[in-house]
């Protein structure tokens, strides 16, 4: 048997289920319907709610049902009525520990919308979805009502539900899992960036304002994040065009007075739309090594043009050792030699290696091969990769 499978012989006698009634507009009529028992008039819903789990793969955890169910022996995303009392959110974290035997609190679910179906038993259909990397072999099957799961892609879940091996009622497709998608890699970065915002400034850029330059000019902060150097920077005096391809320009906004507001513009774009101006300093930490590795020559060639005479350039760049080097291919990794011949028409008046495990800004563990440097051009002209 596949590894990214487990199977349950498990069944569990029916039980009568208790709901409350809905009308049209959602609202708790008073009415209880016992389940196969109440015959639903005109105007009359109760709610249904779908748990979606995704991996970090981006993968869907399905369960297949049990013989003696409706729709026995096809796929689904874990689905159930909600009991009388319950909530719509209480009765997925219900449906999901019985099911399958995975734990889950309030704050881990998020709502993605409503289906109204009128049908046989008419209902209103929640579809909530869920992120956690579960070993297949640690799914059990409480109340017998599945007996086995798999991790698939969305392409693997069109295809059975196009072969008849999904329920046909999931009411759940490419559509919503695109929007799950953007739900779930919003709240990465909003993660990411509540995890940073109250860090220090880059010891680069520390370095930088308290021994080379104590004198404020104009800056620009490239892939800018929770805007640490940003802040910095404005509260020492410098005027700073920040740039993300998020919008965290409120986020920055509400750390500074009424006077530093003055002095800070953020611009939202990627790297290789990024407009930049003529700057005393430019400052890239952690933003380079993200961009495209087959756009990084456009990109550096944009910096240093925009760098005025004897400007800085504070930042650094991914070396070859970098644990990510394996996993995400369209990351820029750099040898020590490469980011040298990167500042051939500049003084480098910084260049620190650093080896070391750390934890990301999500906080996971990972190996870090990083170069900062910090150095001052004398041309405004730089050959790449020569």
């Amino acid at each position: 048997m596949p590894k990214n499978y487990i199977k349950s012989n498990k069944m569990e006698e029916h039980m009568a289920e208790l709901w409350d009634i809905y009308d049209e507009n959602r609202r708790k009529t008073g009415k209880i319907a016992e389940r196969d028992v109440y015959k639903f008039k005109k105007g009359e819903y109760h709610i249904v709610v779908t748990g979606i789990i995704f991996n970090t793969k981006r993968e869907i955890l399905i369960s297949k049902r049990a013989r003696w169910k409706k729709y026995g022996g096809l796929w689904e995303c874990n689905s159930g009525s909600i009991l009388a009392g319950e909530t719509s959110l209480e009765g997925i974290i219900r449906e999901l520990k019985e099911e399958l035997g995975i734990e889950f609190s309030e704050k881990d679910a998020i709502y993605l919308k409503e289906a109204k179906r009128d049908k046989k038993v008419p209902d209103f259909k929640d579809l909530w979805i869920f992120e956690r990397n579960i070993p297949i072999e640690k799914i059990t099957f409480p109340d017998g009502e599945a007996t086995e799961a798999k991790w698939v892609t969305i392409e693997q879940f069109m295809n059975m539900y196009d072969n008849n091996e999904i329920v046909p009622t999931i009411d759940f497709g490419e559509e919503e899992y695109k929007m799950a998608v953007e739900i779930l890699k919003k709240k990465k970065i909003e993660k990411y960036y509540s995890n940073t915002e109250l860090d220090i400034p880059k010891k680069n850029v520390k370095y930088f304002i308290e021994n080379i330059r104590t004198y404020p000019g104009k800056a620009i902060d490239i892939g800018c994040g929770a805007g640490n150097e940003t802040v910095y920077l404005i509260k020492n005096g410098w005027n700073v065009i920040s740039i993300d391809k998020e919008n965290v320009e409120e986020r920055i906004s509400k750390r500074l007075n009424t006077e530093e507001l003055n002095r800070f513009k953020f611009q939202k774009q990627n790297f290789e739309d990024m407009v930049l101006e003529k700057a005393d300093l430019i400052v890239a930490n952690y933003s380079l090594p993200f961009c495209d590795s087959r756009q990084i020559e456009k990109v550096w060639k944009k910096i240093i043009d925009n760098i005025r005479p004897n400007g800085y350039f504070v930042g650094n760049f991914f070396g070859i050792n970098d644990s990510w080097n394996i996993e995400k291919s369209k990351i820029t990794f750099l040898t020590k030699s490469q980011v040298e011949n990167l500042f051939e028409k500049f003084n480098i008046i910084k260049l620190n290696e650093v080896e070391k495990d750390g934890i990301t800004g999500l906080g996971k563990m990972k190996h870090w091969h990083i170069f900062n440097v910090i150095a001052r051009i004398t041309q405004n002209r730089l050959e790449l990769f020569t």
